[in-house]
């Protein structure tokens, strides 16, 4: 699992840095795919039944599982990457959000919490503690931001499947739900937007969207229990860590 997620960071990496006005989601959904290929993973969504993507692109109001097109990112839009690799039967499943050339200050700041709130909640990810300190500390980051919170998409349990339980909510209490052993690995993944947490389904089966039109990010970082503390096995390369 942990040369899983190192191929998933390494990708992400240089997906993200990728990601420009005048490139579209498709070109950066190939290159992921030979990227991880060329690391010796294998692309873990293609491995979700019906999905035929290497990556998730999920632009501006998109919140996740926007399905890589044509669609050419333009100065001022905002993306969500999200991705997997597949090593040796196991998975590992990261995502970031990005801006496309300059945003206004409040977009990064609108940013800036949700990559905040990850590392919150990583920082709960202890033996002894539960998934809901996870969700506790995630939630108290995006309330503080006044953003709202995606309730029905959470984090969760990563293994030879990509999603497992258990399951990890970005709201909660503290001192509830799952005990945190040392082994487990899960995805931690904030949720968010800035305006209503109400979502819709679009027609393509896939993309889940704000119901009314407000940005929306997504970050996540496949993360293991260990004795030492929060193992983060998909960091980026050049990732500065909290």
């Amino acid at each position: 699992m942990a040369r899983a997620g190192q191929i998933a960071g390494e990708v992400l990496e240089k997906v993200a840095a990728a990601a420009k006005p005048g490139v579209s989601t498709l070109d950066l959904d190939r290159m992921a795919e030979q990227l991880i290929r060329a690391a010796g993973g294998e692309p873990g969504f293609k491995k979700v039944t019906g999905y035929y993507h290497t990556i998730c692109t999920s632009p501006n109001e998109d919140v996740v599982h926007g399905i890589p097109t044509g669609r050419v990112l333009k100065d001022g839009d905002i993306l969500s990457i999200d991705l997997g690799a597949y090593f040796q039967g196991f998975h590992s499943d990261t995502a970031v959000t990005v801006p496309i050339g300059e945003v206004p200050q409040p977009v990064q700041q609108f940013i800036a919490t949700g990559r905040q709130a990850l590392y919150e909640g990583i920082a709960q990810a202890k033996v002894g503690s539960k998934t809901g300190d996870i969700s506790a500390a995630i939630e108290k980051v995006l309330r503080g931001g006044n953003y709202a919170i995606v309730e029905s998409l959470t984090g969760h349990g990563v293994g030879r499947k990509l999603h497992e339980e258990p399951l990890v909510p970005n709201l909660g209490q503290a001192r509830t739900g799952v005990p945190l052993e040392e082994g487990l690995v899960i995805a931690i993944e904030p949720i968010y937007t800035n305006g209503s947490p109400d979502v819709d389904l679009k027609d393509d089966g896939w993309t889940i969207s704000s119901s009314h039109a407000t940005l929306a990010a997504q970050f996540e970082h496949t993360i293991a229990i260990t004795a030492d503390g929060p193992k983060i096995l998909t960091q980026r390369p050049s990732e500065i860590v909290p």
